[in-house]
């Protein structure tokens, strides 16, 4: 059975990546937007069928990915505090030249005013959307609990490693035990340059208000990882 690990941005997910790659040789990369739910690389799919089936498929997908592939598959993900991993999108994106958002955030857009514009499918409630199997480009609208249940739903139906990235060993560990590595260590090339961002009262309320099921989501994986 194929281990589908979701990569939700910003949860240490290109370290994590260099030590897949570095241990799963067969590993199959997806993160050109191939198995968007709501609009999937049909070209890629079929090449993915005619060839032998990976241990490992890795990349920017939603749960659901596995039924596009036409595999059967467990699930794995690591989430981050979704506090944080707010603050690591928005420094991440201010960085990079060709950002879609470089014009509005090179001007001086706060953190609070990123996530009220709801600009990019990676920002309020993305865990949570992930994990569910809830297109992003659509699922920017939802704030309602039933997405929140579904994704925990998910998490213990067909997620069998969950981790944070705060506390990775164990996630770690387990994936070793999972794909038969010798042990490993997470190599750490994930930090996005930048100094430390300062956040109004305001502005950290916009970010917890946007991001609630986020936020129970992650206390939910907290209590039970």
């Amino acid at each position: 059975m194929t281990l589908l690990i979701s990569h939700i941005p910003k949860t240490a997910g290109t370290s994590l990546r260099s030590l897949v790659g570095k241990m799963s040789q067969d590993v199959v990369w997806v993160y050109d937007r191939q198995l968007q739910l709501n609009d999937p690389d049909i070209e890629f799919m079929t090449e993915f069928r005619q060839n032998p089936r990976p241990s490992t498929v890795m990349g920017h997908f939603s749960y659901g990915a596995h039924r596009l592939l036409g595999i059967e598959a467990e699930y794995a993900t690591v989430l981050r505090n979704p506090f944080e991993r707010i603050l690591s999108l928005y420094r991440h994106q201010k960085l990079l030249p060709d950002s879609r958002f470089a014009a509005e955030l090179k001007s001086g857009m706060s953190v609070g005013e990123f996530v009220a514009s709801r600009i990019t499918a990676m920002t309020n409630n993305h865990m949570c959307r992930v994990v569910a199997g809830v297109s992003p480009d659509a699922g920017h609208q939802i704030n309602d609990t039933w997405l929140l249940e579904h994704a925990k739903h998910n998490l213990s139906r067909h997620y069998s490693l969950v981790g944070v990235s705060e506390d990775i060993g164990p996630f770690i560990e387990r994936l070793g035990a999972r794909l038969g590595w010798a042990q490993a260590e997470l190599p750490h090339e994930n930090v996005t340059a930048g100094d430390p961002i300062e956040v109004s009262d305001k502005d950290r309320d916009t970010i917890v208000e946007n991001n609630l099921l986020d936020i129970e989501l992650y206390a939910h994986v907290k209590k039970h990882v």
